[in-house]
């Protein structure tokens, strides 16, 4: 595993119950900070997304660290603060949903990363990666269209030429 990756067996803790004065935005998920051991990679690693896979789901989520979380032991789960439809993802939308899970969380490679905003718990968020995708697509389009047609745009540029001569501006 990566310094950026930790497994380990986890209980879900509501975001409504962790934080009274700072809500957690949707799309965010909250483990205790040794996972990461070293506070410089923690550093890198808060606010990046992050795969978070069970032996029945996988989700995209960014990363936020607490000391106020429980981390777990061989004994007993660890607690993460986690979105309700995350978790049940997590559980492949089964009805059991209350016990424990054994996840791995890593981190998103870098040619990975413009796909996991279409899977983002927030539709606002889902809608601006389409249209970013959209935006992306017919651009490339209007490039690849535009090179074979070239020559039009040479002869556009002579054709003003000549207007503008036969109206006398030169």
């Amino acid at each position: 595993m990566s310094k950026y990756s930790f497994s380990g067996t986890f209980k879900r803790s509501s975001p409504a119950s962790f934080a009274d004065k700072v809500g957690i935005p949707l799309g965010w998920i909250v483990v205790h900070h040794s996972h990461i051991p070293e506070k410089a990679d923690r550093r890198i690693a808060h606010g990046e997304w992050f795969e978070i896979s069970s032996d029945r789901g996988t989700i995209y989520r960014m990363l936020r660290f607490s000391p106020n979380i429980t981390k777990g032991d061989d004994q007993s789960p660890g607690k993460m603060v986690i979105d309700w439809i995350g978790w049940i993802d997590l559980h492949n939308r089964d009805e059991d949903v209350d016990g424990p899970l054994t996840l791995t969380v890593s981190r998103v490679p870098l040619l990975k990363r413009p796909w996991v905003y279409l899977k983002h718990p927030d539709p606002a968020v889902r809608l601006s990666g389409w249209l970013g995708w959209a935006s992306v697509i017919l651009g490339l389009a209007a490039l690849l269209i535009s090179i074979p047609y070239q020559w039009i745009g040479e002869k556009i540029g002579s054709l003003i030429n000549a207007i503008a001569c036969f109206c006398g501006g030169g």
